[in-house]
């Protein structure tokens, strides 16, 4: 709770530095930083305001409700946490490369978010169909580099990946706080499995 105050604190002085006007993205950003810190119930309109030192006002005159807000952050959880980064994975030349760099990703993931996002769907519909498209473009992704990696045809690779997209799941809700320890094991096991059925 201390860093994510002291992360609003630092954006409310950047702001009044700046002439003091909030835009809609500084609203969106102050959400991620609390629901990181503090989770779904910390996203209200008071608690908003209160984190920003600002008015209801301020806030209404960029959103209608709270929902369209929660909608515009589970948008830019999409954007950075799948289609920046499956971007970056797929430009890889070598597709085991692009494994590689969405499994780095994973491990140095603020699952916090992942988590919190995950959160409101469980409340908001419309969340859920992002986050079910965000899961659905995950799985294709990963399936597509296995495919080019290991030589899989397409519904193998579909079956793969959902493999390793649920392993990261399962892990995010046993151990949040060591998502990348829980899932390493088993990880590396559907890797060398990868391996001996490319070699085979």
């Amino acid at each position: 709770m201390f860093t994510a105050s002291l992360g609003v604190l630092l954006m409310s002085e950047a702001r009044v530095a700046a002439g003091g006007r909030w835009s809609r993205q500084d609203w969106v950003e102050l959400a991620v930083t609390l629901l990181k810190a503090d989770g779904a119930p910390a996203l209200t309109v008071d608690g908003l305001c209160v984190a920003a030192g600002r008015t209801k006002g301020s806030f209404y005159h960029h959103f209608e409700t709270i929902d369209a807000l929660l909608v515009e952050l589970a948008r830019r959880w999409r954007r950075t946490e799948t289609d920046e980064i499956g971007a970056l994975a797929t430009s890889q030349a070598d597709p085991r490369k692009g494994l590689r760099a969405l499994a780095r990703r994973s491990e140095r993931m603020d699952h916090s978010l992942e988590i919190g996002v995950r959160e409101l769907a469980a409340r908001r519909p419309g969340i859920a169909a992002l986050v079910r498209d965000a899961d659905t473009a995950r799985e294709g992704i990963i399936a597509g580099l296995l495919a080019r990696a290991y030589n899989l045809a397409a519904s193998e690779a579909a079956d793969v990946a959902r493999v390793f997209h649920s392993l990261q799941l399962a892990a995010q809700l046993r151990t949040p706080s060591d998502v990348a320890g829980f899932s390493a094991g088993p990880a590396r096991r559907l890797t060398a499995w990868l391996e001996a059925s490319a070699g085979s």
